[in-house]
């Protein structure tokens, strides 16, 4: 497998259904690809880095190392991928070309951060693939993932290591697109990869306010951007207004004062006016470092101050239908 060859390849996905088989299947399945160089494991736990150390040397005589999830800063609060990349490289060292780094991804459900920023994971794994001449490899157990998890997965690698050999993916997307970009340009990219005349060229790209079903409209930075190094300063926060409001920050804490509404309100929230203002009041209050992610009523705005004002418009829409339903129940 030469360096040229082996390029868009060395970004990994391995995908097992048995926690004690995940390292035991992947090296097994890498080994029939290439040879085994240098090993690299991060693996929850002592106990589990003795597993998957275990694993590694029945696959190969050469070094093998390993270390936890809390030695590298997976389990954080924050977490922070730029410290972790950091920390993989000085336990790595210089040497990298031909040695393989194994990643059980299970850190995704550890803490409410990891799980999530879990995709951001994506930007260091294609960093250290390119960057250097190692093999990346994310081991994925699709039985105790969750069914978003195992979707960033598909849609993260460029190829999959099966038992029969690596596989292109013709579902990854480049990790700028993945974490920065909204959902048209994602489809746009796909639709490119079927036909050339799918494509579309910047100066076709208008905008459509549909895009808008994608929170990261209000982030808007280019997707060729090199995000690496700014991977930390996009914290992303959390709306949920489906039943009470309720926010959250980026290591998954909640704003109390987000939560709770005075007791005056709270009697007399019926009033869709003083609800609307609250929601308002507590998004103006907010929006100094928080990125709405919204999965329940989707705040569609390329814009904070245009979202609000589709915000004021919809919650006056929902109230005038309530109105409209009560006086036809009292007729």
């Amino acid at each position: 497998m030469s360096g040229r060859e082996a390029a868009p390849n060395r970004n990994l996905a391995f995908f097992s259904t048995q926690q004690k088989s995940l390292f035991t299947g992947f090296f097994r399945s890498i080994g029939a690809v290439a040879p085994i160089g240098r090993v690299f494991i991060v693996a929850s736990d002592d106990k589990a880095v003795d597993a998957a150390k275990t694993a590694a040397l029945r696959a190969t005589k050469s070094e093998v190392q390993a270390t936890s999830f809390s030695a590298l800063g997976f389990l954080q609060v924050p977490v922070s991928f730029r410290e972790i990349a950091h920390r993989i490289t000085d336990w790595m060292g210089l040497a990298h070309d031909g040695a393989i780094l194994a990643v059980d991804m299970s850190w995704g459900l550890q803490t409410n951060s990891a799980m999530a920023n879990f995709e951001k994971w994506m930007v260091v794994a294609e960093d250290l693939a390119e960057s250097t001449g190692l093999i990346m490899a994310s081991l994925y157990n699709r039985r105790l993932l969750i069914d978003e998890q195992l979707l960033v997965a598909l849609r993260g690698h460029p190829a999959v290591l099966t038992s029969t050999g690596i596989v292109a993916n013709p579902h990854a997307l480049p990790a700028a697109l993945l974490t920065r970009g909204t959902l048209r340009e994602q489809v746009d990219h796909w639709l490119g990869a079927i036909s050339p005349e799918l494509d579309r060229t910047p100066a076709q790209a208008a905008f459509h306010a549909a895009e808008g079903a994608d929170p990261m409209w209000l982030l808007r930075r280019a997707a060729e951007e090199p995000i690496a190094a700014h991977v930390d300063r996009r914290e992303r926060w959390k709306i949920r207004c489906f039943g009470r409001l309720r926010i959250y920050r980026n290591d998954g804490s909640q704003v109390k004062d987000a939560v709770c509404l005075p007791a005056a309100e709270r009697r007399r929230r019926s009033s869709h006016r003083r609800t609307r203002r609250s929601v308002v009041a507590r998004i103006r209050q907010h929006r100094d470092g928080a990125q709405p992610a919204i999965p329940h009523g989707t705040l569609l705005a390329p814009s904070l101050e245009f979202g609000i004002g589709r915000l004021r418009r919809g919650a006056a829409r929902v109230a005038r239908r309530l109105s409209l339903r009560s006086d036809a129940a009292a007729a």
